[in-house]
């Protein structure tokens, strides 16, 4: 994301180029953001011969800078210039589509993003080019396709409408609405890759709940997602108010609104979760989450006469289980598989550990488990537990779950993750040292002394060779 005014990002790379400019606009979001005093995200140039003319910007910048091609639309390739020094530093270079620039403006995908200014010398804007009221449309905070046949030139532009609404917080207008539903089906065509980081985009805005029933109202979700179908009209016990795929909306209603401000329920903590929701595709991840973590309860679905009601017995493993097949099928990289697999497969314990019966040293070893991600875990409990209104599911026992967390929460991350940081007192040279040998029950042994220095009832080395020889004496004779 640029931070600069545009004007400014087209004076710098194009200020130096010291030949005469051809025909060139800047196009796209850009100027979109420009005229909506956003900030920047990617400046897009067309002329006739993009490739030619990233190699000249490249060449006057008194700056290292290198020309890097890719395809970031499958029909116009795009060139890169970027600035050696700081790859977050770049302008793009596309070629004009058709005879004019209003030809070109035409082909793009929605009005907001059809709109185009001159570029005059040393990067100087002139004139808004505006062929099919885009600006008018930014006013009523529209999104309009530009052309009938919008979606059947590339189906992606479906849930490109709805990543765009929710980022610009804009409604899609209702012929376009009806155009996504009738070309639903031509996302079948459409690479994973680009299905994936339009969803990812998607998750990753504000308030993204309306847009996603949206998608799912078009059909497209299910045909990114069919694990979802199931889940629609599986009705549950008790604990719950909806069928399995309601409570995930509402899961992902509630994930949103703390992810908005996680200070309002994290307090002291919010800016902890805050920074672990920033860092790349976490919050994707965790509403991708929010919108799977039950998939597997119609294949666990069963009743139990004895209790009267449905039961959903190993539904988070096999959730997860399922979620790896759907994160393969994404193309998600193996670190946001493990992370989307975690999260759904671990989404019960916290509502078990906060069970008045739970040692201590089981939620220890927990978080010893996965560190900062119970975080996250935690979070997605939250939200869960939020979406519950079930007659069994009172609102004294919900209270009680949110404080325990508040609390585990503080105690992970002001204590306890200092100390499963810290080296083990006593290691097995040490075991070996005061007698046994290598093998289990030397392992067995470390673990136990691991665990009381997790807990703190240990605090040093002398401390720790102690209950060592405590250990061996016991177990072994002496």
């Amino acid at each position: 994301m640029q931070t600069e005014p545009l004007q400014n990002i087209l004076h710098k790379w194009l200020s130096p180029v010291n030949v005469e400019l051809p025909e060139l606009y800047v196009v796209g979001g850009a100027v979109r953001d420009h005229l909506m005093a956003r900030p920047i995200q990617d400046v897009d140039l067309a002329c006739r011969d993009a490739a030619a003319f990233a190699r000249k910007i490249a060449d006057c910048q008194v700056f290292p800078a290198a020309v890097v091609p890719f395809t970031r639309d499958q029909r116009a390739p795009c060139y890169r210039v970027v600035n050696r020094g700081n790859p977050d530093d770049h302008i793009d270079v596309v070629n004009l589509r058709g005879a004019d620039i209003e030809t070109d403006l035409a082909l793009r995908d929605f009005t907001v993003n059809a709109l185009a200014i001159r570029i005059a010398p040393r990067g100087r804007m002139t004139q808004v080019l505006d062929c099919l009221g885009g600006r008018k449309d930014i006013k009523n905070r529209m999104i309009r396709v530009c052309a009938d046949t919008a979606f059947t030139d590339d189906p992606l532009r479906i849930l490109r409408a709805a990543r765009l609404a929710a980022l610009l917080d804009f409604d899609i207008t209702a012929d376009t609405i009806q155009m996504m539903k009738e070309n639903t089906g031509r996302l079948v065509d459409v690479a994973a890759e680009r299905i994936t980081a339009e969803l990812m985009t998607l998750l990753n805005c504000r308030n993204s709940l309306p847009w996603v029933r949206l998608l799912d109202e078009t059909g497209a979700l299910s045909l990114i997602l069919p694990e979802i179908s199931a889940a629609k009209g599986c009705q549950q016990n008790g604990y719950h108010h909806l069928d399995v795929w309601e409570h995930s909306l509402e899961t992902l209603s509630a994930c949103d609104t703390m992810a908005d401000n996680p200070s309002s329920f994290f307090e002291n903590a919010g800016e902890v979760i805050r920074d672990m929701l920033s860092r790349k595709d976490n919050l994707a991840l965790m509403k991708l989450a929010a919108l799977l973590h039950d998939v597997g309860k119609p294949r666990v679905k069963r009743f139990d006469p004895d209790r009267g009601r449905m039961t959903f017995h190993g539904h988070a493993r096999r959730g997860a289980v399922m979620a790896a097949d759907t994160a393969v099928r994404l193309r998600l990289s193996t670190a946001h598989k493990d992370l989307l697999t975690l999260l759904i497969g671990h989404h019960m314990r916290p509502v078990i550990l906060s069970q008045p019966d739970v040692k201590k040293a089981t939620v220890v070893k927990w978080f010893r488990e996965i560190g900062d991600a119970a975080l996250l875990v935690m979070m997605l409990a939250v939200a869960d537990v939020t979406a519950k209104s079930g007659e069994k599911l009172t609102q004294a026992a919900k209270d009680r779950f949110f404080n325990w967390v508040r609390q585990t929460t503080v105690y992970y991350l002001e204590d306890l993750k200092n100390t499963l940081a810290q080296p083990n007192l006593v290691n097995g040279h040490d075991l070996i040292h005061l007698g046994l040998s290598p093998g289990p029950a030397l392992g067995k042994t470390l673990a136990e002394i691991r665990k009381k220095q997790d807990l703190g009832e240990i605090a040093d080395r002398d401390k720790g060779l102690e209950l060592a020889k405590k250990l061996i004496e016991s177990r072994f004779g002496g």
